[in-house]
């Protein structure tokens, strides 16, 4: 018969399983979210297209980390989102065959953003994905604004905004132009290396006069761009 004085240890017996149990999911988790990193690391250094292999088990190690984790964590979805646009980076926006995995980061993005809507870097990378996709639409517009907004000290994120509006410029409104403008001079004023790789893409799509009309002349010239 149970003893009313045994259940405190019952207790405790019970509390440390579940706890147990619960740092070994943990730990699964944690170790599934190194390996998807891992992939993406060493894809972004070497600028390399996964392979299908390689993209598939990265995919497998960033929904598990999902899954087990008790909790919904915006890095692991937006580690999930990286991958899905890895899988076709190679392909022109608006390839027919590289939609559905740009649709599953666009949806691995929202989620994020619903979890960590400060995150400058995922705003940028929503705004991308709706460019890889081709829809230059409010969702566009407002992921280049918030990204702005929240990060314009990071020269990373400058440079993807320049970057993404360079390519959209036909697409974009005056106050989108202007503000791409703005992205491109404080690329140039905080990182000189992003700065001439950006006023390099603007030359290849015919964009140069465009951006160094609006240049601040003083900028223009500590740079030697112009």
């Amino acid at each position: 018969m149970f003893s009313i004085h045994r259940l405190p240890i019952f207790i405790f017996l019970v509390a440390g399983l579940a706890c147990g149990f619960l740092g070994a999911r943990l730990l699964v988790a944690d170790l599934s979210a190194w390996q998807a990193s891992q992939f993406i690391d060493d894809w972004s250094e070497r600028r390399a297209v996964a392979s299908e292999r390689a993209w598939q088990v990265a995919e497998s190690a960033a929904s598990r980390a999902i899954q087990i984790t008790p909790v919904a964590m915006a890095i692991h979805y937006d580690r999930l989102g990286r991958i899905h646009e890895w899988r076709h980076i190679d392909l022109p926006f608006g390839n027919a065959a590289a939609v559905e995995s740009r649709l599953a980061a666009l949806e691995a993005y929202r989620k994020t953003l619903q979890l960590r809507p400060l995150w400058p870097y995922t705003w940028a990378r929503l705004a991308y994905i709706k460019l890889r996709l081709l829809q230059i639409d409010a969702e566009f517009d407002e992921a280049l604004r918030q990204a702005v907004a929240l990060g314009p000290w990071r020269s990373n994120i400058n440079k993807v905004v320049a970057e993404i509006g360079l390519i959209a410029w036909l697409e974009l409104d005056a106050s989108q132009r202007e503000l791409i403008l703005e992205a491109v001079e404080r690329t140039l004023v905080q990182n000189r290396r992003a700065g001439a790789e950006i006023m390099a893409l603007a030359e290849k799509l015919h964009r140069l006069e465009d951006v160094c009309v609006a240049l601040d002349p003083e900028v223009a010239e500590a740079r030697k761009v112009c």
